[in-house]
């Protein structure tokens, strides 16, 4: 009798599905709108919001330290309460108003490095943000305006809600929560500039026209 076959191959297993590709990381448009104008307004000091991404405030390396009671290296790990309580009053917060507190010594270091940042890049993370610039804004003001984004970011809702109330800025009819407040915040800023960023599709689109705007009004009459 014939020999018997060998039993066919086993049939290779099957392709493993395709990954899907992942969509692109949406930017996280900045959850605050700037109160604090230019110099114009006399840059009165606000406070923010919860922390976005730093770019800018990460800039520069913290400065050798110890560790405190947050796991944060650098110039003020090692003060008390009372001098970290006051080093903040200097830029207008207290530890005490901020969503984390021990956030505190790491957001003064992020808003004292600003004094180095460039021009360009103060305006792209202020933008980075959501907020609106302002034609012939110098070096001072941008520096004014992201530091105060920077604590709007990390505020607790209470302090955001001062922040709205002491710019006269509509918010009692509104969800009282921290996205919707740093919304009100950032719609201050287009507003000041003649810009309905609210009826625009996108923030793309609102910076362009906000550029257009700039360019003409740089331009002699």
């Amino acid at each position: 009798p014939p020999a018997a076959g060998k039993p066919p191959a086993a049939e290779a297993a099957p392709q493993a599905e395709a990954q899907a590709p992942q969509a692109p990381p949406r930017p996280q448009p900045p959850p605050a709108r700037m109160l604090s104008p230019p110099s114009q307004q006399g840059g009165a000091r606000s406070a923010g919001a919860r922390p976005g991404g730093d770019s800018a405030s990460g800039a520069a390396a913290a400065a050798p330290g110890r560790t405190n009671g947050s796991g944060h290296v650098g110039k003020y790990a090692d003060f008390s309460d009372d001098e970290l309580r006051k080093a903040c009053k200097v830029y207008g917060f207290y530890p005490g108003g901020l969503e984390e507190r021990k956030e505190a010594a790491a957001l003064l270091e992020q808003v004292e490095r600003l004094d180095r940042v460039s021009v360009v890049e103060l305006r792209n993370e202020i933008r980075k943000r959501g907020f609106a610039t302002t034609a012939g804004m110098i070096k001072e003001d941008m520096v004014q305006r992201l530091r105060d984004v920077l604590i709007w970011e990390r505020f607790r809702v209470g302090e955001l809600r001062r922040v709205c109330r002491e710019n006269n800025l509509p918010f009692q009819d509104i969800p009282q929560t921290r996205e919707n407040l740093l919304q009100v915040l950032q719609d201050a800023t287009w507003q000041a500039r003649g810009i309905p960023v609210w009826r625009l599709p996108s923030l793309i689109l609102a910076f362009g026209v906000l550029d257009q705007v700039d360019a003409l009004e740089g331009k002699d009459v």
